[in-house]
């Protein structure tokens, strides 16, 4: 039996898929990483502290403790900043599916009523209209006397039948109203909810301009290590002063996400109070 062979190789699709999984966690790397002191980096930075002059030491040991405290400001915001926005998702869902059960059911009864009263006045409407077609066939045998019987019967029924027609009207008005309040309260708290979305266009904004600020940072950042690499202090000074300013940078923005993600909070709340 002849052998049959397939020249296939899994190399090109195990290279795509590392390379996707890189691309796609390269970001997070970078954001977590891009700007720490490593072991060899602390170590290099020790020895070019040594040889530095005093006031440059200073400085540079200012520095590294700003960066060291914005570091764990840095920490702390993001925290919040998951925690406070998680806690809106789940509030607005939870608002959301409120929403959604405003009076249910109190509109379902009054379904109910509306099916119910139509089914009982069905065999009044029925025979109302069985009636009139007998009055009109006795018309037609010009029968006087069935026809006169058959009137009385009819004028008898229709004091019945607009009665009941009017309680299914007023049914039915009753569950338009329902419906109609329902719609009107629904509309109010979405509006409310919907002041929200300016705030998320600025935190994306936030985000945004927090994402170019990390991009001139960690510019700056690859000059300061490559500087303190080569114990160069004074172009260490000038590097590290611009890493400190952006990280401070970096912090008032997040800290403006967090502001925003806190007045979208109370959004909600507003929101919710309507219901």
């Amino acid at each position: 039996m002849a052998r049959l062979t397939f020249n296939f190789s899994f190399k090109p699709i195990i290279t795509v898929m590392l390379a996707l999984v890189i691309a796609i966690a390269a970001p997070t790397a970078l954001s977590a990483a891009s700007m720490e002191i490593s072991a060899s980096l602390k170590t290099a930075w020790d020895k070019m502290i040594e040889k530095a002059d005093s006031t440059t030491k200073v400085k540079l040991n200012v520095l590294y403790n700003d960066f060291t405290t914005l570091q764990q400001q840095e920490q702390s915001i993001d925290e919040q900043i998951k925690t406070n926005h998680y806690a809106n998702e789940q509030a607005e869902l939870a608002l959301r599916k409120q929403i959604k059960l405003i009076d249910a059911a109190k509109i379902q009864q009054l379904e109910k009523d509306v099916t119910a009263i139509r089914e009982r006045y069905k065999p009044l409407f029925a025979s109302y209209a069985a009636l009139n077609q007998q009055i009109t066939a006795a018309r037609l045998l010009k029968d006087k006397d069935l026809n006169a019987l058959l009137r009385s019967q009819a004028d008898l029924m229709k004091i019945a039948v607009q009665l009941a027609r009017q309680e299914i009207k007023t049914k039915e008005a009753a569950l338009k109203a329902a419906k109609a309040q329902v719609a009107q309260k629904t509309k109010v708290i979405r509006a409310a909810l919907a002041e929200a979305d300016p705030l998320q266009i600025e935190i994306r904004a936030q985000k945004s301009a927090i994402s170019a600020t990390k991009k001139r940072a960690s510019a700056s950042w690859t000059s300061f290590t490559q500087a303190v690499r080569k114990a160069e202090a004074s172009t260490t000074l000038g590097s590290f002063s611009s890493v400190v300013s952006d990280y401070r940078m970096i912090n008032t923005q997040k800290q403006n996400v967090l502001t925003l993600e806190k007045r979208v909070n109370d959004k909600i709340v507003k929101a919710k109070k309507l219901l």
